[in-house]
């Protein structure tokens, strides 16, 4: 599952992401959690490969997508999340656009863990 930059998304996960050719083309942060695809779009055959949420066992850490349209064309939009109880103060920014997937992971996966801090709750880093 390729996408149009030649990079196989559904191995976010990996220590490093190779081209076609075997050549190391993610100088991007490793992430630290586990990222699974969301789910299909019917309307978008792509889907599977532009849309991830990320998971420390149970809990919610964020989700990322690909914009493929509009004024973030090209950008990976990052959304941080958390548990749904033992949350007593949200923080912000809590979204925002990367230039990459591992990097919007980065970034919700960073949002996740001070949201955790803030509220004095532990992450598993499953």
């Amino acid at each position: 599952m390729k996408h149009r930059r030649g990079i196989d998304l559904t191995r976010i996960n990996e220590a490093t992401v190779t081209n076609s050719a075997g050549v190391n083309v993610s100088p991007d942060p490793i992430p630290r959690y586990k990222w699974r695809v969301t789910w299909p779009n019917p309307e978008d055959a792509d889907s599977h490969k532009t849309d991830f949420q990320g998971w420390d066992g149970d809990v919610a850490v964020g989700r990322i997508r690909y914009e493929p349209h509009g004024p973030k064309r090209g950008f990976w939009l990052w959304t941080g999340h958390g548990p749904r109880k033992g949350i007593k103060s949200r923080l912000a920014p809590h979204q925002g656009y990367e230039p990459s997937a591992r990097k919007a992971a980065a970034k919700a996966e960073d949002f996740y863990e001070r949201l955790m801090t803030h509220n004095g709750l532990k992450t598993g880093q499953a």
